[in-house]
């Protein structure tokens, strides 16, 4: 993801955003909030800066708190319809990637049962000659 701060040259802020763009990673949130957020902090974090043009990564830590902390914060400050939607939309990819599995292992398992079946159980008929057709009585075995 591309991230704002990058844009405007200021490489403590694109530092920080960087760092907070890893750290919502991690948390897995939905792409429009993240892009959303981000941007935020990156206004955020150009005002700061202009405000403290000698300002160091610690001092961005100390007025915003670590990127992790900041991630963090995103979730304490969503409304319970975000948090719905989100889960909602977690929820419906776990259960397509399970189905989608099990409908990989019943193909694979009747694709090994079908190969098991021709090779194993059937057996291949053999032919040793043609029948010939007997008229009058049949033989007996009694001298």
């Amino acid at each position: 993801m591309k991230i704002p701060a990058q844009q405007n040259g200021n490489p403590l802020a694109a530092c920080y955003c960087s760092q907070l763009d890893k750290a919502l990673s991690e948390v897995n949130y939905a792409k429009p909030l993240k892009r959303q957020f981000l941007s935020q902090m990156q206004d955020s974090l150009c005002n700061y800066l202009e405000a403290h043009p000698d300002a160091r990564l610690e001092d961005l830590y100390a007025a915003f708190g670590t990127p992790q902390e900041a991630a963090d914060s995103v979730l304490l400050n969503m409304d319970s319809d975000q948090i719905k939607k989100q889960l909602k939309t977690s929820q419906l990819f776990h259960f397509l990637f399970a189905v989608v599995i099990a409908i990989l292992v019943m193909v694979v398992v009747y694709r090994l049962g079908a190969l098991a079946i021709n090779r194993y159980v059937s057996q291949p008929y053999i032919i040793e000659s043609p029948a010939t057709v007997i008229t009058g009585p049949l033989p007996t075995d009694t001298p």
